[in-house]
C-alpha cells in the first residue's frame, strides 16, 4: 500500500515466483489468520472400544 507499492505481478517478477502462486500463498495466510481454531476442519471422532448394538 502506498505510492511505492508493488503489484503482485511486479513482485512476482522481482522474486521469480508466479503471481498466481503469490495469490495462493496470500489467500492461505489470510484464511489461516482469519479462521479461528474452532472453525477449522473438525478432527474425525474415534473410539478405542468396541461398540455393541
Amino acid at each position: 500500500m502506498g505510492p511505492e507499492a508493488l503489484s503482485a505481478t511486479a513482485l512476482g517478477k522481482q522474486v521469480g515466483v508466479p503471481q498466481s502462486t503469490l495469490s495462493k500463498w496470500l489467500k492461505r495466510a489470510t484464511v489461516g489468520v482469519m479462521t479461528s481454531e474452532s472453525e477449522q476442519q473438525p478432527k474425525a471422532l474415534t473410539t478405542s472400544w468396541p461398540c455393541r448394538a
